[in-house]
């Protein structure tokens, strides 16, 4: 979008009449577009006025929610989908609730709500991502494992599901299937710091310590500012 166009847009959100059927569309059009011109507090005022005329409409609800969680009001943002749960539930919303409960560290909570997630939503691959990655957190490797395999069915590229898919085979031990997952994620992602990390750091394990040298130089070359991708080289370099 352009400025023209952003203001035709809002000219046209403008000229809805409050008691149009559209006009708590026109308010979640002009929310949005509050949002990308940076301005958050209108379109969170917008939002919530979309939600309190039509409160079954789970798109609105999400856009209040993201935003609040963006701008770290959690609180906000936790009441947002609570309600939105009640009124208007979704994938999104349990997802954003997910997200939400882990920035708090809340990881059972967390895991819950990302499971609620792709119950509703299970082609999402970014919500099977979601859930992976929280179970690794919590050293489930198998069950994260069994997510982040499926997100390769729906998305073999998916770059988040291969970084995550690594650690949880790392950290269960498997690191013949880790190797050979990493190999074949650097072909799609050459470019990938951890994913050169990782296979690094799997090299490493099985005591293959030069060829683990050529992968964390590989890392630093594209993370240059990552102080662990460094530790872990020199480290290697000392063996």
């Amino acid at each position: 979008f352009n400025q023209s166009r952003f203001a035709l847009a809002k000219d046209l959100c403008l000229q809805i009449p409050a008691t149009s059927p559209e006009y708590s569309d026109a308010l979640n059009l002009l929310g949005c577009i509050a949002n990308i011109e940076g301005n958050a507090s209108n379109a969170i005022a917008l939002f919530t006025n979309a939600i309190a005329l039509k409160k079954t409409n789970p798109v609105f609800y999400n856009n209040l929610a993201a935003l609040l969680i963006a701008n770290h009001l959690d609180d906000q943002a936790q009441k947002c989908l609570e309600e939105a749960l009640q009124n208007a539930p979704s994938g999104a919303a349990y997802n954003n609730l997910g997200g939400l409960l882990e920035r708090q560290n809340r990881l059972p909570e967390a895991i819950d709500a990302y499971r609620r997630a792709t119950k509703l939503e299970p082609r999402n691959a970014t919500m099977w991502v979601n859930l992976g990655a929280a179970l690794v957190m919590v050293n489930e490797n198998g069950q994260a494992i069994d997510c982040l395999e499926k997100v390769h069915s729906l998305e073999p590229d998916n770059l988040g599901a291969s970084i995550n898919l690594s650690v949880a085979l790392i950290q269960a031990n498997r690191f013949d299937e880790a190797e050979q997952h990493l190999r074949a994620a650097l072909l799609l992602a050459p470019a990938s710091a951890v994913l050169n990390n990782n296979l690094g750091g799997v090299l490493q394990r099985q005591g293959r310590h030069h060829e683990s040298v050529e992968w964390y130089r590989q890392a630093v070359r594209y993370q240059p500012g990552d102080a662990n991708m460094w530790n872990n080289l020199g480290f290697a370099l000392q063996l």
